[in-house]
């Protein structure tokens, strides 16, 4: 029944009080010790960033005059253009 219900998943997202909701797989300690290191590592390398939105989110600028912050994509910390 569990990878019946995370296959279904996908369909609240039609019905708008259950539109937030989101069911995924359980992750393996090995999986959330690695998320979590990467999120660490993302938080810190934010932190260091010297501009400041006026929301209050930090902000740096590259090479190209382009705003970006730091993430996570595919389990990697990466920078992350600004729109």
């Amino acid at each position: 029944y569990l990878s019946r219900a995370i296959q279904n998943s996908s369909a609240l997202k039609a019905i708008p009080t259950l539109s937030g909701i989101y069911i995924n797989r359980d992750k393996t300690k090995a999986e959330r010790i690695d998320e979590k290191v990467a999120r660490d590592s993302a938080k810190e390398k934010n932190a260091n960033l010297t501009e400041i939105d006026q929301e209050g989110r930090r902000y740096g600028i590259d090479e190209n005059g382009r705003k970006f912050y730091f993430g996570i994509r595919g389990g990697e910390v990466v920078k992350i253009l600004r729109k």
